[in-house]
């Protein structure tokens, strides 16, 4: 069952196109919005400098798109317009780093949703176990 939660995508277009493709229900389970890759909790500042670098260090990691889980599966997801070779590359690199930093058990598969396809980077994504899905 998919949760509904409130999200915010990068930019408002990849949420208008994030939301229009969990509503068509091509992927089902629960969702998860703007994943951090780290999941690891600082310890409690003693300072206010120290309060500021641990802000600043959160700001500066990367995170995910969304993120859905399927049963035993967890689809790191990346959201563009266009399917490129700047998706292709976040997709694989988030699902990687989201694997490994977070320690995961489960397998962990690279997504992208995106709005336009082209054959060149469609043939490379069935190659590597890229999923795409179009909204």
């Amino acid at each position: 069952m998919m949760e509904d939660r409130k999200h915010k995508a990068k930019g408002k277009y990849e949420k208008v196109i994030l939301d229009r493709f969990i509503k068509s229900g091509q992927l089902k389970g629960t969702y998860d919005f703007e994943v951090w890759i780290s999941n690891k909790t600082p310890p409690a500042p003693v300072n206010y400098e120290e309060r500021l670098k641990q802000a600043n260090e959160r700001l500066l990691e990367k995170r995910i798109d969304a993120t859905c889980s399927a049963g035993f599966s967890l689809f790191c997801i990346e959201v563009k317009k266009k399917l490129d070779a700047e998706a292709v590359g976040q997709a694989l690199c988030n699902a990687f780093q989201l694997k490994k930093k977070r320690g995961l058990e489960i397998d962990v598969y690279p997504a992208i949703v995106c709005e336009e396809t082209d054959d060149y980077y469609l043939e490379y994504c069935k190659e590597k176990n890229i999923t795409v899905f179009r909204a």
